[in-house]
This record gives C-alpha cells, sequence and structure tokens, in this order.
C-alpha cells in the first residue's frame, strides 16, 4: 500500500528557477570530468550514496555538500575530515561564485554556475511512498516523485 503527498506548486517556485552548477575536476581521479550538480543538495564524501564520490577514506561519509537555491549556491563543509579550501581560503560555509575553485587534499573542482532561468510551472506534484516507510528510509532510498500531466 502506498502513502501520496501533493504538494501545491505555489510552494515551490525556487524548484523552477534554480541555476545550473557544473563541477569541473582539475585534480584527482574522475571517470566524467564534469559532474552536473542535479538537485538542490549535492553530498560529497567518501560514502558510495553521495553525489560526488572521494574515492579516498581520510575523507568522511559525507565530507561537505552544496545547496543549490534561487538566490546563490553555497558549499558547506561539515565537521571532521580534510579542510576545504575555497580560493585557497580555508572554509567551512561559502557562497560559490562562477570560476571559484574548491581544493581538497588530492582533489581540485572548478565551479560552473549559470544563471536561473525560467521554467515551465512546477505543477501538481505527486509523492509516493509505501505505507511502512520510515523517514531514514526516504533520505536512504528516495521515493518516486510524479508529476501530474492533467
Amino acid at each position: 500500500m502506498q502513502r501520496q503527498f501533493q504538494t501545491n506548486p505555489r510552494l515551490l517556485p525556487s524548484l523552477r528557477k534554480l541555476p545550473t552548477v557544473k563541477l569541473r575536476v582539475c585534480q584527482g581521479k574522475a571517470v566524467h570530468r564534469l559532474r552536473r550538480v542535479s538537485q538542490p543538495v549535492f553530498l560529497m564524501g567518501s560514502d558510495r550514496r553521495c553525489d560526488l564520490v572521494l574515492g579516498d577514506h581520510t575523507f568522511p561519509g559525507v565530507h561537505s555538500y552544496l545547496v543549490v537555491t534561487s538566490e546563490d549556491v553555497t558549499i558547506h563543509h561539515l565537521e571532521g575530515g580534510p579542510e576545504l579550501r575555497v580560493n585557497d581560503e580555508v572554509e567551512r560555509v561559502r557562497r560559490l561564485q562562477n570560476g571559484d575553485t574548491i581544493r581538497l587534499p588530492g582533489y581540485c573542482f572548478e565551479a560552473q554556475i549559470s544563471a536561473a532561468v525560467e521554467s515551465e510551472p512546477a505543477g501538481e506534484l505527486r509523492l509516493f511512498v509505501e505505507a511502512e516507510t520510515s523517514a531514514a528510509d526516504v533520505f536512504l532510498s528516495p521515493p518516486t516523485i510524479r508529476r501530474n500531466s492533467a
């Protein structure tokens, strides 16, 4: 049995105006040298469930994360693990600009940020979750999101 949750499109205006964000790998092993930040919260760390997996276990499971909003893009360094540098300055939280350099030991990324573009209205979103699913399960295995085409 599935539970269904609906959202009001007026409550989600920022989903329509997010900037395009990519990380270009300047240093470090990578299968893909250009990584698109495809969601508003983008995890970086050694855990295989991170959006950008750092192949060095001196990094914690989640080392840092990007937050993309309609207003800006920020990077946040969590406690512990190797230091995070943006443009050669040690940072804990930093607003990113296009061309900023993000350095971690053994890795270097260039932030490529394009202006937000207005897209079609989000419409009504529906979230389907199995009835016995816990909040932790939703975090580790995201639910199905369907857009109504009515």
